[in-house]
């Protein structure tokens, strides 16, 4: 961001992810105000946030913990069914992915995940993280692994992946490889603050 130039952001609830990593850096300088999905900010320019209808005190908390959430049954799949807010596969389910997407566009950063999910012992399953760089289809794979088995009371798979581009698709991906059971829960996403990148 430039020194004396006005910068605004809306739809802060509807985008969270897609916010540029100055509005960051100008909030933990305490150069931005919030109010409710808008956010301003205004480097080395002395502003008066309170008479503009802004908060100041949280600005850079709510802005450096931008994130989402997505339950199972949210997502899209190839394979299996929702069940309970989940998204279910087992034998004799066939193999695919059994949720994909959902496809956020964000800014440049570094990114923190997580995959809620119970796998029952004898699964076979996979995850990845994927950005599509453009939209000509083709697909860069930023992270993945597998999904051990949890028994019943469920487990989280946690990672970080990076953004080099500055508007990418992302989207977390879950493959039931067509043995045992798989059920993904929640899918979360959040942008790391620039002080912990």
């Amino acid at each position: 961001f430039e020194r004396g130039t006005l910068y605004a952001a809306v739809s802060l609830g509807a985008r969270p992810l897609d916010l540029p990593e100055g509005f960051q850096q100008a909030a933990a300088r305490g150069e931005c105000g919030v109010s409710g999905d808008l956010a301003v900010c205004a480097p080395g320019l002395a502003v008066n946030w309170s008479a503009l209808g802004l908060a100041q005190q949280g600005a850079a908390d709510r802005l450096a913990r931008a994130g989402a959430q997505w339950s199972g049954a949210e997502l899209p799949g190839t394979t299996g069914k929702v069940v309970q807010g989940a998204r279910l596969a087992a034998e004799p389910d066939a193999a695919g992915f059994l949720t994909y997407g959902p496809y956020v566009r964000v800014g440049e950063g570094r990114y923190r995940f997580s995959v809620d999910y119970a796998a029952a012992d004898g699964a076979s399953a996979q995850w990845d993280v994927i950005v599509h760089p453009d939209m000509s289809g083709g697909l860069v794979q930023l992270a993945g692994g597998a999904l051990p088995a949890t028994g019943s009371t469920g487990g989280a798979v946690h990672g970080t992946f990076d953004v080099t581009t500055p508007t990418a698709l992302i989207e977390i991906r879950t493959r039931f490889n067509g043995t045992g059971s798989l059920a993904v829960r929640q899918v979360s996403m959040e942008r790391m603050p620039v002080n912990q990148q």
